[in-house]
């Protein structure tokens, strides 16, 4: 049956050899394509007979004959091209020479269309082209298409393509002289969704102020942004991704840091900052780092008022490892979401995302080995408790002010080569002063382990629904935290960042 329609094929099973449904004789059945399997292009159909049967096999696909065969092998080509892609069953009916009949079937997927995808309204910000493209294991571009605002997008296969799976390339150019892109390899075919680049889609402002702070400083922050406000900056304004939702207040720099969780919150109303009220404790937890190669470490916590609702998040601070443990101190109202970075050298830096509670929160165990062989061509092997890998690749010319930041995604556990693949002429002739042939390699940026997701495929499962942001990283860009720590700025104020970490912190990692 065809997705989405009612046609059903419709056989007869005529006498003495009988009827045969799902492979129930391993002397007649498929043997290509397995049953369910996908097929696109021209696919060859192969049907395994009783060694004494003498006759014709007849292959049909919702009741029209596709191919025949008289003779060993009893094989049908057929060009499923003539079909819209989705759901068919294929029927192999055998004739004998005596007229007796028999009949197998298999259901089959056809996918012919490599990708699909709806460009967000507000998807490419003004000033910037996108692409997608894709491409081989060897690099080589199968397609490319320009990513325009509200428009779908679908890209169909070729005929000499036959592979199943290919690498995702979304490249972002900001200006003439500002290149960003992200790889995923291994994708199948199917429906995509988009990078989520996009800032979170705030719904207004909130205004505080102070004129009672004596001294000190105390981190303020909505769903969705965050500042500081001092006896110099007694006046801040926080976007918000919420009409009417919380402030949390906290001091810094203190030894006993307090807190306070301001309820009902609405946009557009300002707020005077009850300092008084900064007066509930925070709750502590220790977490011992007894690996020897540790060098740092990092958690970034963020709170969420209710389960599963990540686009309310609010940023709760960050803390770094002090001596042999990681101490953190946060609020109990929230549940967390922590992030973890580690350092076994300058090359590897290790995260690991899962919306429980803070107490799950582990180092992850990772060994990577990598080598190159020129500029594009990457030896990988990777070992340990994580789902992926991101490498990178970077350009940048002085005289010009231009440069590119490259990531591709892979997948742990293997031992493989990684070809950065080439850019297409569409996208090379936009940056005329970005020599993408001269990409440098610039090591593994980091390792990744989802705790939504166990294993690669799984993980590109959750991405082709949720983007590589996604939900559970509570809304931020995802190419925010690689770019921001790379040297090129994105979507947040690098500034503020780093006045969060050394006030907040008393130290810059």
């Amino acid at each position: 049956m065809r997705v989405g329609s009612s046609l059903w094929v419709v056989f007869t099973c005529l006498v003495s050899m009988g009827c045969q449904e799902e492979n129930a004789s391993v002397e007649f059945r498929f043997t290509e394509p397995k049953s369910g399997q996908d097929v696109w292009n021209t696919t060859p159909v192969t049907v395994a007979m009783p060694s004494d049967f003498s006759g014709t096999l007849e292959i049909t696909v919702d009741g029209v004959q596709v191919g025949q065969a008289n003779a060993t092998p009893f094989r049908v080509d057929w060009n499923t091209r003539t079909l819209p892609d989705g759901d068919y069953t294929l029927v192999a009916r055998a004739t004998s020479v005596s007229g007796e009949q028999t009949e197998t079937r298999i259901p089959v997927h056809i996918k012919n269309t490599l990708l699909t995808l709806q460009v967000p309204v507000q998807h490419v910000p003004s000033g910037t082209q996108a692409f997608i493209y894709l491409s081989d294991a060897t690099g080589k571009t199968i397609a490319v298409q320009e990513l325009i605002n509200g428009a779908p997008v679908r890209i169909e296969g070729l005929e000499d393509f036959n592979l199943p799976t290919f690498t995702v390339n979304e490249v972002y150019i900001r200006y003439p002289g500002l290149l960003q892109a992200f790889s995923i390899t291994e994708v199948g075919r199917g429906p995509w969704t988009l990078n989520q680049t996009r800032s979170p889609e705030f719904v207004g402002s909130i205004q505080i102020k102070s004129e009672t702070i004596p001294e000190g400083v105390y981190f303020v922050s909505a769903s969705g942004d965050y500042d500081f406000i001092d006896p110099v900056n007694q006046s801040i304004q926080l976007a918000t991704t919420e009409s009417s939702g919380k402030l949390f207040v906290r001091d810094v720099g203190t030894e006993d840091n307090r807190y306070a969780l301001i309820n009902d919150v609405n946009v557009g109303s300002l707020w005077n900052l009850p300092v008084n009220a900064v007066n509930t404790p925070l709750k502590k937890i220790s977490i011992p780092l007894s690996d020897p190669d540790l060098i740092s470490a990092r958690v970034s916590l963020f709170g969420f008022s209710q389960p599963d609702k990540y686009e309310e998040h609010y940023p709760l601070g960050v803390f770094f490892r002090a001596g042999p443990q990681l101490k953190i101190d946060y609020p109990e109202e929230f549940l967390y979401m922590g992030s973890e970075s580690y350092y076994r050298n300058k090359q590897v830096r290790m995260y690991s995302f899962a919306p429980k509670k803070l107490y799950d929160f582990k180092l992850l165990n990772a060994q990577i080995y990598v080598s190159t062989k020129d500029r594009r061509i990457v030896d990988i092997a990777t070992f340990g408790d994580f789902d992926i890998y991101m490498l990178s690749w970077k350009y940048y010319n002085e005289p010009t002010n231009s440069s590119a930041l490259w990531v591709l995604i892979g997948p742990s556990g293997r031992s493989q080569k990684i070809t950065l693949p080439q850019v297409p002429v569409e996208i090379s002739q936009r940056v005329p002063n970005i020599r993408t042939n001269e990409l440098e390699f610039t090591g593994v940026t980091q390792v990744s382990d989802y705790g939504v997701t166990k294993g690669y495929a799984n993980y590109l499962n959750y991405i082709s629904i949720h983007g590589i942001a996604g939900p559970y990283q509570f809304g931020l860009p995802w190419k925010e935290q690689l770019f921001t720590e790379s040297g090129i700025t994105s979507g947040r104020d690098s500034r503020k960042e780093h006045r969060m970490l050394s006030e907040l912190l008393n130290r810059v990692p």
